[in-house]
């Protein structure tokens, strides 16, 4: 099972001077230079006046780690009864675009279903899966969980994000160690 969270997808108003913060903060300046200048963004910046809707609403904001007093620009979406919104799940309409050849049942990570799952050969040194979003979204939370009591888990696994696919050029997110457990475990991207 894999579950992707971050935030809401932005709109054209950050280019509108009511919306958009005095200075830029170094991560928005990673934003523009990575993306462009054209690109949709995945943030949105929210007036004051619109502070407490945002709040009061079904997104989580978070926080501005103490670099100022600023409205949040990034909020978590949630679903109707408050859980976390997946976007790497089928049903919201992620799918497996690839994989390596010797997987089986690739597609079965973005089920609910724990009957189904993906099977590697342990052999197979360059096991990977490429995951379609529905949506442009910022990742900020990756859960993994492997339920069958008779595999084994993965130890080590790298994440890799792109705007385009197919692409030649991935942006590396991370590199992680995942816990030899029968149970779901969340992995926070750095910043």
């Amino acid at each position: 099972a894999l579950e992707l969270n971050e935030s809401s997808t932005i709109s054209q108003e950050l280019k509108k001077p009511l919306y958009s913060v005095a200075e830029t903060s170094s991560l928005e300046q990673v934003f523009w230079r990575v993306l462009g200048n054209n690109s949709s963004l995945v943030c949105k910046i929210q007036p004051r006046h619109e502070e407490k809707k945002l709040q009061s609403s079904h997104h989580e904001a978070l926080g501005n780690q103490g670099k100022s007093n600023e409205p949040v620009n990034i909020t978590h979406r949630l679903e109707s009864d408050g859980s976390v919104y997946n976007y790497a799940s089928e049903s919201k309409g992620a799918k497996v675009v690839a994989h390596n050849k010797e997987a089986n049942g690739a597609k079965n990570i973005l089920g609910k279903d724990h009957d189904k799952y993906l099977r590697n050969p342990c052999s197979v040194a360059e096991k990977f899966v490429i995951i379609e979003l529905s949506e442009e979204t910022l990742v900020d939370t990756v859960k993994i969980a492997n339920f069958e009591h008779y595999s084994s888990n993965f130890k080590e696994f790298e994440l890799a994000g792109s705007l385009n696919f197919p692409t030649e050029s991935w942006s590396a997110l991370g590199n992680f160690v995942a816990a030899n457990v029968k149970h779901a475990q969340v992995f926070k991207l750095p910043k």
